[in-house]
């Protein structure tokens, strides 16, 4: 899995926890589908989306401007929640997205 992240400022060392090649962030980042990833520390609440109060809880932050949907027209199948108020919509189970999780650690 390709993971992204900022090229460190120039003259800034190499931190204790990165690698040779400077990513810092490859065991903390779970895919939560399509190519999208997610920083673990980042993560509150990996629910299904079956619910009626799941359900009008997306609503309600999509009319704050804080819903991503990364199902890309794909059935929804987990709602994740973030430290920043984010909702975010995937198309991956719960389940798998718990043993992707189990797999980091």
């Amino acid at each position: 899995m390709a993971v992204w992240h900022r090229p460190a400022p120039a003259g800034r060392e190499k931190m204790e926890h990165e690698s040779d090649n400077g990513e810092r962030y490859g065991k903390k980042l779970l895919n939560i589908g399509f190519g999208s990833v997610i920083h673990v520390d980042k993560i509150v609440i990996i629910t299904p989306y079956k619910s009626s109060p799941v359900r009008r809880y997306k609503e309600e932050m999509a009319g704050r401007k804080k819903l991503i949907d990364l199902t890309q027209g794909r059935k929804t199948r987990s709602l994740v929640i973030t430290t920043s108020d984010q909702v975010i919509l995937s198309a991956v189970g719960v389940e798998t997205l718990i043993q992707r999780l189990e797999d980091k650690q």
